[in-house]
Parts: C-alpha cells; sequence; structure tokens
C-alpha cells in the first residue's frame, strides 16, 4: 500500500517565502497545469481553477484569495504589454 503524502507543506524548504515574487517550487506545476488545460482545448477559467487547485494542494494554508492572485501573476506572467 502507498502511503498518501500529506498536503500539509508548512515549513517545507522545498517552497520558497516570496511566493508572489516565484521563489516555489511549486511555480512549475500550477503553471503547467494552466498550460495544459488551455492547450487541450479548456476555457480559461476552467484552466485558472485546475491552476489553482494545484496551487492549494501545496499551499492549504494560503487564504483561496491570496493563492487566487499567486496563481494568476504566475500564469500571466509577461503575458501583458
Amino acid at each position: 500500500m502507498v502511503e498518501r503524502r500529506s498536503p500539509d507543506r508548512r515549513g517545507d524548504p522545498a517552497c520558497g517565502t516570496d511566493e508572489l515574487l516565484g521563489d516555489c517550487r511549486c511555480q512549475p506545476a500550477v503553471r503547467r497545469a494552466f498550460s495544459g488545460m488551455m492547450t487541450s482545448g479548456g476555457c480559461e477559467r476552467t484552466a485558472m481553477d485546475v491552476a489553482l487547485r494545484v496551487y492549494r494542494y501545496h499551499h492549504p494554508e494560503v487564504p483561496a484569495i491570496q493563492a487566487r492572485d499567486i496563481v494568476q501573476v504566475w500564469v500571466y506572467q509577461g503575458a501583458f504589454h
């Protein structure tokens, strides 16, 4: 039987302290989830929800509104001119 990993990652050195600026090791997974959904034909809202779910798996301690802000910065990084 495989032991399920706990989603509680508080104090995990794998994720940095300055998440908004991208000092977090789960950022590539969040961005990959968003781009994968968009590439497969999913709507933008669904892609954002999936990316947010990945982020919240790694950071359940972050309030939902703050988590959404962080994910939006990550997935739209460089998209605005």
